[in-house]
Order: structure tokens, then sequence, then C-alpha cells
């Protein structure tokens, strides 16, 4: 039996074989009945057998509306299941066009953007270079300046110890 959460569903397919059962064991009480009660002749005798074979019409026009129904759920299983695979097909080449879509757009941007960085790139070369020979000459000017104090330096301190050593 098929669930659907705690709710349990009945089979019908299932209860249809037993309602058969069913039917053919009222039917047997009911001939054993006629024969214990021995209604040869009685007028209640074809109603009874009408009863008893209307039982047996009934079911079997439940057994073939089950089987219909059955054959009917399956069909409709094959169909939804085939529209399933045709939609999940569908999908799937709709996100392949817009996989391509967004490739084709990102190839545009990321051209963009190298043409942008090449022309960027020029100005910042340049920028580069000139700072480079900024700093050289800055280095080579503060080389100077500290050469020429310690020079300086080292000549007072040598004229101090003349001086010292004079007096």
């Amino acid at each position: 039996m098929a669930s659907v959460g705690d709710a349990v569903l009945p089979d019908p397919l299932r209860d249809s074989a037993e309602l058969g059962r069913d039917i053919e064991q009222v039917q047997a009480e009911m001939e054993r009945g006629i024969q214990l009660a021995g209604l040869k002749n009685d007028p209640v005798l074809p109603l009874i057998r009408v009863l008893s074979s209307s039982l047996s019409l009934q079911w079997r026009l439940h057994d073939q509306a089950m089987r219909y129904f059955r054959d009917a759920s399956a069909r409709l299983d094959q169909q939804l299941a085939e529209t399933l695979a045709r939609n999940e097909q569908v999908r799937e080449t709709q996100r392949i066009a817009t996989i391509e879509s967004l490739a084709r757009e990102l190839a545009k941007l990321a051209a963009k953007n190298n043409r942008a960085w090449n022309r960027t790139g020029g100005t910042l070369k340049t920028a580069l270079t000139f700072s480079a020979v900024a700093v050289a000459l800055a280095l080579m000017i503060a080389l100077a300046s500290y050469g020429v104090g310690w020079k300086m330096g080292h000549a007072l301190t040598n004229a101090r110890l003349c001086n010292v050593g004079a007096s």
C-alpha cells in the first residue's frame, strides 16, 4: 500500500480482488441457504438467483472499471514521464543557451577590460618610470649630501684636533 504522510491509501486493485472473493463467498452462502431451505418451487427463488447474478455482474463491472483505471493510470504515468523528460531536455537546452550567452558577454567584457588596462597600462608604466628616476635622483642627492657632510664633519674634527694639539 502507498502511504502519504501518516494516511494509508487503499489499493483499489487489491480491494477489487478481495471484493470478488467476498461476492463468490456470498453467492455460495446463498446457494447453500437455498439448498438448506429447500426452495425448489418457491416464488422467491428467482429473485434470489437474480440478486446473486446481479452481484456477479456488478463485480464484473467494478473489475472492468478497475482495469480501465489501471490502464489509464499507466498511460498517464508514461505520458507524465515523457513530458518531464522533454521538459528536462528543454531546460538543459535553455541552460546551455544561457551559458553560451553569458560566455559571449564575459568575453566582450574581458576584451573591453583588457583594452582599458592597455590604455592605462602605458600611463602606469610612464608614471612608474618617472617615479624610479625621481627615487634614483633623490638617493643620489642624499648620498652626495651625506658624503659632503661626512667630509665636512671629518675635516672639522681634524681641525679641532690640530688646534687642541697646537695649544
